[in-house]
């Protein structure tokens, strides 16, 4: 049977157990999710897979959108796997709520911690909590996979009430219906005019104007630029000057490139 995962990586949180799920999957088809694969179309056969960061509570915007894209045929075994630093709360709600709107649905769904990378609102882990976050994903990835090969099924609990309508409101009003994402964003005087950070979006949300990258009202608020600036000359607004930098020590910045 022909498995392909798709995974959405900025950091390599995503696509370190996007590898790895693939390895156990009889050697998965891995496609990144991005402007340049959004633009294709995928008619799909066989088992399919997200891998995918959890984003104000939610599934971030190009996931979204990417799966609108896709052929899928209604009964194909889909699972999700959400890599995030605290909850998942109601992120494989709503890739099944996309998936219904195609007549298909979530089979399976699963999550995994790892170091947080939103250093917008808090700093990244200490080396030594990353390692032992490395090492229970580790566990969990085994364990996923077994139960994809197995095809299990596990039922999605339905948000509701009071608190599914708070999450809701949250992920609509900060992230999903929020303008003007970017407009904090600045490179600093450290800037040596690499080009990785408009390299690295995923989105192509960055240009180069006068050796400095220009942000374009786009951004998916990945951070991917910012973690991976050489000089950490990235910044934005005051609040992440003092913060730790981030990225999974097995994955390097061309990995993560469109």
């Amino acid at each position: 049977m022909q498995r392909t995962i798709f995974y959405l990586s900025a950091t390599g949180n995503s696509l370190f157990v996007a590898r790895e799920l693939a390895k156990l999957l009889d050697e998965a088809n891995l496609i990144p999710i991005n402007t340049h694969t959004l633009a294709k179309m995928h008619d799909m056969e066989g088992m399919i897979g997200f891998v995918f960061p959890v984003y104000f509570c939610g599934i971030p915007m190009l996931l979204r959108e990417f799966i609108r894209k896709l052929q899928i045929k209604p009964n194909t075994y889909i699972f999700s796997v959400a890599t995030l630093g605290g909850g998942d709360f109601m992120s494989h709600q709503q890739i099944d709520q996309v998936l219904n709107e195609k007549q298909a649905k979530l089979s399976y769904h699963a999550s995994i911690v790892m170091p947080g990378n939103y250093q917008l609102m808090y700093n990244t882990a200490s080396q030594e909590r990353q390692l032992k976050l490395f090492a229970n994903a580790g566990k969990s990835v085994d364990a996923i996979a077994h139960d994809i090969n197995q095809q299990k099924v596990t039922p999605l609990k339905p948000r509701k009430g009071l608190f599914a309508r708070l999450l809701d409101s949250y992920y609509r009003k900060s992230y999903a219906n929020h303008g003007g994402k970017d407009y904090n964003f600045h490179s600093t005087e450290a800037c040596i005019h690499c080009e990785l950070c408009a390299d690295i979006c995923p989105v192509q949300n960055i240009q180069m104007k006068d050796g400095k990258p220009v942000w374009q009202g786009k951004c998916q608020l990945c951070l991917a630029c910012l973690h991976w600036c050489p000089k950490q000359a990235i910044q934005y607004s005051n609040k992440t000057q003092k913060k730790r930098r981030y990225h999974h020590p097995e994955v390097k910045a061309e990995d993560i490139m469109p």
